[in-house]
């Protein structure tokens, strides 16, 4: 099976936040969600894909 995407190696600086070389790979077919407590950085982790 082939790959959703791959993220590799993103790096993403804001004024008070940093991403730092975040990795991960999404299988084809998969449903994926980012779940945590308010203000733990889902969108801005997201905002760069």
């Amino acid at each position: 099976m082939t790959n959703a995407f791959v993220v590799s190696g993103l790096t993403k600086s804001y004024q008070d936040f940093v991403l730092d070389h975040v990795s991960f790979t999404v299988p084809g077919g998969s449903i994926v969600g980012l779940i945590g407590e308010n203000g733990a950085g889902k969108v801005r982790r997201s905002m760069p894909l």
